[in-house]
C-alpha cells in the first residue's frame, strides 16, 4: 500500500495496489522495463503511487511525447489513454526500433469514430504493430481518480459535474459526461472485484428536467459491465461467488432534501459546514503559535491520506471526534507532567494554549492544531 493509510478497502490503496500488481503481471525476470505514460495517466498514477515506487520495479518513468533515447535493449510498457496522437508516438517507436518490444497496457476508453478508425486501419492491423507487442495489448480498468478513501472523481479535471447535468444551456455535454461516469464506475468495481446490483432512483413525482439522471446512469453502467463481463469470461471473480453482492445505489440531492441522508453530521462534513471555501478549495488555513508565543500563518491540506490523525478521524461523529481529539491532547499532556502545570488546564482551549507552549512536540502540536 502507498500510504500510511493502511485501509485495505480505501480507494487510494485499492487503485495502487491494482495498478502495481498488472504492471508487475506483464513483466519477466531478468528483462529492464521502460515505463511509458501521457499526462493523463501521470496523474492518475502519482494521485496513488509515489515515483520511487514505480522505480523500484521499472527502470525508468518517460513521458510519451518528451525525448526520447533509443533503447534497444529494453521493454516499453505503454501506459496510456488510447487518442491519435499516443497511437502516431507508438508508430514512431515501431519505425525507428526505438525498444526490443512493446507490451501495451491501454486503459478502457471512450470510443469515438475518428480514433476508431485509426485504430483499426493504420495501427492494428499493421504487421509491424503485430509483430512489436506480439500480442502483448492488454485493455485494464484504472481510470478514475480517489479523493480520500470513500470519495472518487471521474477525472482530476471535473470536481464538480452538477453544472454540465443541471444546466439546460448544457444539454449536449450531458451523454457524453454519463458515459465517463459509466466509464469511471466500471473501472472502480472492476479494480475492488465486486459485481453489483444496480439500483437507482426514480421519483414518481417531479417537474424538472434531470430526474431521470440516476436512471441514465445506471442504464449506462448496466450496459458497460454487462459488455465487460462477456469479453471477460473469468470475471466476476472465483471470490464473488463467496459472499452477498454489493449493492450499488445511484441517486441525487432530491432524494431526501431536509433528512441528513446524503448530509452526515461527521468531522469532515461538520468542517465543510463551518469553514468557508473549505469543501471548495481543500485547503484549511489556520494560524498557529509556538512554544515562544510566535503566531504564524500555516495552511493544511485535507487531501492529506498521511495526516492519519484526519485520516482516523473524517468519518466520525463529530461529538465522537471531538472526544478524541480531547483525549489525545490529554494523554499528550499526560505523558509529559513535568512540562504542564495541568491545575491551569479546565478547559479543551486551555489544552490547546499548554500544547502550544509544549518545547519539542512541533509535529504532535501541529497534528492537533489542524484537527
Amino acid at each position: 500500500m502507498s500510504l500510511k493509510n493502511k485501509d485495505p478497502s480505501s480507494l487510494l490503496n485499492i487503485q495502487h495496489d491494482f495498478i502495481m500488481n498488472k504492471i508487475k503481471s506483464v513483466q519477466q525476470s531478468g528483462q529492464l522495463y521502460n515505463l511509458i505514460i501521457d499526462d493523463k495517466i501521470e496523474a492518475v498514477l502519482y494521485n496513488v503511487i509515489k515515483k520511487e515506487q514505480l522505480l523500484r520495479i521499472v527502470a525508468s518513468i518517460e513521458k510519451i511525447d518528451a525525448k526520447r533515447r533509443q533503447s534497444t535493449f529494453m521493454t516499453a510498457i505503454y501506459l496510456l489513454e488510447v487518442d491519435i496522437y499516443n497511437l502516431k508516438c507508438i508508430l514512431g517507436d515501431v519505425t525507428t526500433k526505438k525498444y526490443k518490444n512493446g507490451i501495451a497496457l491501454f486503459p478502457s476508453y471512450q470510443k469515438d469514430h475518428k480514433t476508431e478508425n485509426f485504430w483499426i486501419n493504420k495501427f492494428w492491423n499493421q504487421p509491424n504493430v503485430l509483430n512489436y507487442f506480439n500480442e502483448n495489448i492488454e485493455f485494464f480498468n484504472t481510470n478514475y481518480f480517489p479523493l480520500e478513501t470513500r470519495v472518487f472523481l471521474v477525472d482530476n479535471s471535473t470536481s464538480n459535474s452538477m453544472p454540465i447535468y443541471y444546466n439546460p444551456n448544457c444539454i449536449e455535454y450531458i451523454t457524453p459526461q454519463i458515459q465517463m461516469v459509466a466509464n469511471a464506475l466500471l473501472n472502480l468495481v472492476v479494480s475492488m472485484e465486486e459485481y453489483p446490483l444496480i439500483r437507482f432512483y426514480h421519483p414518481q413525482e417531479g417537474e424538472y428536467d434531470a430526474k431521470r439522471l440516476p436512471e441514465l446512469i445506471a442504464d449506462a453502467f448496466q450496459t458497460k459491465l454487462d459488455d465487460y463481463c462477456r469479453l471477460n469470461q473469468n470475471y466476476p471473480p472465483p471470490s464473488v461467488a463467496n459472499k452477498p453482492r454489493a449493492i450499488l445505489l445511484i441517486t441525487d440531492r432530491t432524494m431526501d432534501l431536509y433528512a441528513p441522508l446524503l448530509h452526515e453530521f461527521t468531522y469532515q462534513a461538520m468542517a465543510y459546514d463551518i469553514v468557508e471555501s473549505l469543501e471548495r478549495t481543500g485547503k484549511y488555513k489556520y494560524k498557529s503559535e509556538n512554544e515562544k508565543g510566535e503566531i504564524s500563518d500555516v495552511e493544511a491540506s485535507l487531501e492529506n491520506e498521511n495526516d492519519e490523525d484526519w485520516v482516523n478521524l473524517r468519518h466520525l461523529h463529530i461529538i465522537e471526534s471531538s472526544e478524541l481529539i480531547f483525549n489525545k491532547i490529554s494523554d499528550l499532556i499526560k505523558n509529559n507532567p513535568l512540562m504542564v502545570d495541568r491545575s491551569k488546564a479546565t478547559t479543551s482551549s486551555d489544552l490547546m494554549h499548554i500544547v502550544a507552549h509544549l518545547k519539542g512536540f512541533d509535529e504532535e502540536r501541529s497534528q492537533i492544531e489542524t484537527s
